[in-house]
Formats: structure tokens, sequence, C-alpha cells
């Protein structure tokens, strides 16, 4: 008969497995009706984790005993007693830590170390001593030079960290010595990281930030985990550890004070290192982000904090694609709401400028930022010049009190850019243009017109498409919040421009100029560049 169980089981997960659906919906209520005795299930589906030939199969029980658990177990202490035999959750116990201790597949590791994890929420949390073994079996795996088996052991108590937060505050001490044993620089770097992914999960769910003091000795043990996975070409191990810190940085960010200084040095240094894998890039940028967001006064006491985080976003934003006649060829012909929805190196780079404008106003970012820009602005490299410009656009809502009281310099000068050699520059001034428009409306409108629109009715003749369609764009902006009384002296050669789009050929500029003709006219239109 028990052949038969087994047999039936291994039938039953392999049809879970079908493409096919009628034979995947068969399995699917034959599982149903097994829950029905969840004895047999629990024995059965172990019986597949340890000795089933096929890594398919392995997996496949381990995932579902977890789901099993959640469903059986998960209920109450009565269901427990009630739905699942005391023979059957002691073969349980024993058997999955034989299976971490055995199996050969480290993703299979993973799966039975979340089951025992599952397993023992639900023991514990109504019978704290309702699984003995566990504790002492976890901490021999943290003391061994086994590293799979340190490794889920760390695994486990990722999964019981909250358990282990709140019903096991007198062995703390004794958790904070395994994290320190676990990320000392001899360990493997999948130990290292298990070990920084259970330490957040634990920090996280600490109630009093008095309980987390004695962790932040563990720090720069951290940090070190990163800068060894960099030194030794470990892409995805660094990764992992920069995820665990950005996550850290945006429930804990006072854990990490009395290393701050360290934590952004080195985040910079990996943001700014263009020979490294872009995610990894990004999310050390996005640590910084999250400081500044989070903590912006602790940002802003930090000497070199934006003067050091501003010009890895400008740096981002030079990273464009569009050095040859047929890449700039490609960007024109672009439409721009069918643009590429890959994530550039740029886009993470803008996307920073605005969200550090806004976390640590514009105060802290002007001088910083437009040090930069005017640098940039006369230079020979049309990237410089294009990221100069939209950094003005982008900073504008952070910096908005500051910028202005320089409102009239500061568009003059954009404005001297319509007339740029390079038409992606010439997009760019226009594009700023009309974003101010709007975050400066109307006090721009009402003191600057005679710069601003003249310039854009000369634009609708630019040689390139996309930026005459752009022009007709901002011009949406500029009417949004112009009073009629102003735009009437402009009203006749407006149109006129705007006639002359309308009868071309081009799609893109004539549904601009049919709708900035109305926002002339004074039908209004939604501006396009909020």
């Amino acid at each position: 008969m028990v052949d038969v169980a087994l047999q039936q089981m291994e039938a039953m997960l392999r049809a879970l497995m079908s493409t096919d659906n009628a034979v995947r919906n068969q399995a699917e209520e034959a599982l149903a009706q097994a829950r029905q005795a969840p004895d047999s299930l629990f024995s059965a589906l172990i019986a597949m984790l340890r000795s089933n030939q096929d890594e398919q199969v392995r997996s496949l029980a381990a995932v579902l005993l977890r789901k099993e658990i959640i469903r059986l177990l998960a209920q109450s202490a009565d269901a427990q007693g009630v739905t699942v035999s005391t023979q059957v959750k002691a073969l349980l116990k024993s058997e999955l830590l034989a299976c971490i201790e055995q199996e050969p597949q480290r993703s299979i590791r993973k799966k039975a170390s979340d089951v025992v994890g599952q397993l023992a929420i639900n023991i514990m949390s109504n019978d704290p001593s309702g699984w003995p073994e566990l504790f002492p079996w976890m901490l021999e795996g943290t003391r061994s030079t086994n590293v799979p088996l340190h490794e889920a052991a760390l695994a486990i108590f990722n999964t019981l960290s909250e358990f282990i937060a709140e019903k096991m505050a007198a062995h703390h001490g004794m958790l904070l010595d395994v994290f320190r044993s676990s990320l000392q620089a001899q360990q493997e770097l999948s130990v290292r990281n298990a070990a920084l992914r259970a330490l957040a999960s634990f920090l996280m769910a600490l109630s009093e930030p008095s309980q987390r003091v004695p962790f932040q000795e563990l720090v720069p043990l951290m940090l070190q985990t990163i800068s060894d996975a960099l030194a030794r070409g470990m892409e995805d191990e660094c990764r992992e550890a920069l995820e665990v810190f950005v996550e850290v940085a945006e429930s804990q960010t006072k854990f990490l004070k009395r290393h701050l200084a360290e934590c952004v040095t080195g985040m910079i240094a990996i943001a700014s290192n263009t020979s490294l894998d872009d995610s990894l890039r990004h999310l050390a940028l996005e640590f910084l982000l999250t400081i500044a967001e989070g903590a912006p006064t602790l940002a802003r006491k930090m000497p070199r904090f934006c003067a050091d985080t501003v010009p890895v976003a400008l740096a981002m934003m030079l990273e464009l694609e569009c050095d040859t006649a047929q890449e700039l060829q490609e960007w024109e012909d672009e439409d721009e709401d069918e643009e590429d929805t890959e994530v550039t190196n740029y886009d993470v780079g803008e996307e920073a400028l605005d969200r550090l404008a806004i976390a640590l106003g514009g105060k802290a970012m002007m001088p910083v930022l437009f040090g930069i820009i005017q640098e940039w602005f006369p230079s020979d490299d049309w990237k410089k010049r294009h990221a100069a410009l939209m950094a003005i656009s982008q900073s504008g809502e952070g910096c908005e009190a500051q910028m202005a009281k320089q409102l009239e310099p500061i568009v003059t000068t954009i404005v001297t850019r319509f007339g740029d050699a390079h038409p992606r520059v010439r997009w760019a001034a226009i594009n700023t243009i009309g974003q101010m428009s709007t975050d400066f409306g109307p006090q721009l409108q009402a003191k600057l017109h005679s710069c601003v629109l003249p310039a854009l009715v000369s634009a609708m003749d630019d040689g390139c498409k996309r930026v005459k369609a752009h022009a007709a764009a901002a011009v949406i902006n500029f009417c949004e919040h112009c009073e009629r009384k102003t735009l009437r002296p402009y009203l006749q050669g407006l149109l006129g421009k705007l006639m002359q789009l309308l009868s071309t050929n081009q799609r893109r500029g004539q549904e601009q100029a049919g709708t900035a003709g109305g926002a002339g006219g004074g039908a209004g239109a939604p501006p396009p560049f909020s």
C-alpha cells in the first residue's frame, strides 16, 4: 500500500507540472481530495522530497509542503492536534532537517529551509518548546564549516526573525554572536549574504530602537561583504548585499547612523564606477536617495553628501546613445509616446536629481547643481549641455523657491539654447521651458513672455521635426498659465505658425499644433510637461 501511495503521489506531482490544462486541473482535484487525509498527504510529500530521483519532483514536493503547512497548521492549536498526528509532525521535523543536511541541490535546500521555518512558526507560536531540537541544530549549523548547512541555518533564522525578536529577547545576544561570526571575511559570500538577509529581517522585526543598538557594530562587516564581492568580481553576491542595504536604509535609517559616512562613501564609489554592471550602480544610487528621503536632515548635515551625490546623478545623465547620424535619425523618427520602456542610466540619473531636489531642498541643492550646470552649459560636449538643461527641468519642483529668485537669468540662458547646434540640446531647452512654464506659472508668463513666446514661435521652424513638434507642445504649457491679454500681441504670429504645422504631413507636429492652437485661443489643454 505504501508503494502504491507513493506512486500515486509522484504521478500527481508530475501532473501538476503538466502543460496540459486538463491534466493539471485533474491533478489539482486529486490534491484537494488528498487534503482530507493530511497525515497521508504529508507523509507522501516528505517521502517524495527525501527519496525521489527527479529534482523537479523534489522541488515541487517542498513547495507543496510549505503551502500545506500554512493551510493546515496556521489555523489554530486545535487544528494542529486534529488534522496532523503527533507522529507525522515528528516525522516532518526529523526528515526536513535531514533533507537540509543531505540534499545536494542548493535550490531545494533553500525550499526545505523555508518549510522548516514555516513549520517552526506554526508549532512554536502555540508552544515555544514544541520543537526543542531546532535551535540547537541551527546554532550548530552556524558554527559548522559545512557551507550549505551554515547558509540553511541562517535562512531559517531569517524566516523566524519575527518570532525571535518578539519571544526570545533573552537570546538576542546569542543572535548577535551568530551574525558577527557569519559576517567574518573568512566565511563564504553565500553565507555572509544569508546573514545579511537574516539580520535585515531581524532588525525590522524589533519593536524598540534600543534593541537594535548592539547590532550597529555589524555595519562595517556588512559593508565589507559588498567590498569583497566586488573585489572578487562576484556581481550577483554584490547585488544581493546591496539590496539588503537599500532595505535597511528604507526601514531603519537610524541603525546606520553611526557608520553612515562610510556607507555613503562606499555607495558613491559603486554608483560612479562605469565598469560595473548598471544594476549595481542603480542600487548604490538608490541607497543614497533612500537616505536623502528617509533622513534629509541627517543627509544635509553630512559635509559631502549633496556635493558627492549630485555629480553621480548628473554623470549618469551623460550616458546617452546618440553619437552617430543613424542614431540621431532614429531619435528624430521615434514616437515619444512609444519610446523604449527600458530603464537606462540616463533615466536613473534624471529621476535621482528630481528626488534629491525634493528631499534636500533648494538651499542644499542649488549651489552644487548650478555650479556644475554653469560649467557644462558652454561645453563642447552636447551631452553635457543636454544634461545641464534637463537638470534644471528635473530640479524645478524641489528648488522652486531658490530658482524663482533667479528666474529671469535662468530662463534667458535656457532660451539661448533654442539655437544650439545639436537637435537633442534644442529639444532639451524647449522641454525645460515647457516644464518651467508649469512649475513657475503664471509668474514666468507674466514676466518673461517677451523672451519665451517669440523663441517658441521661431523654434517651430526648426529643421528637426521632433524639435518643431516639441516647441508646439511647450506652447501648450505656456498658455495654460498665461492671461489672454498677455497672449494677445503674439496670437497672430503664433496661430499662423501653428497653421503651418497643421498643414504638414507630420502627425506629431499636427497633433501638438492642434492642441496648442486650442490653448492659445483660450480653449485650454492639459500641459504635456507636467
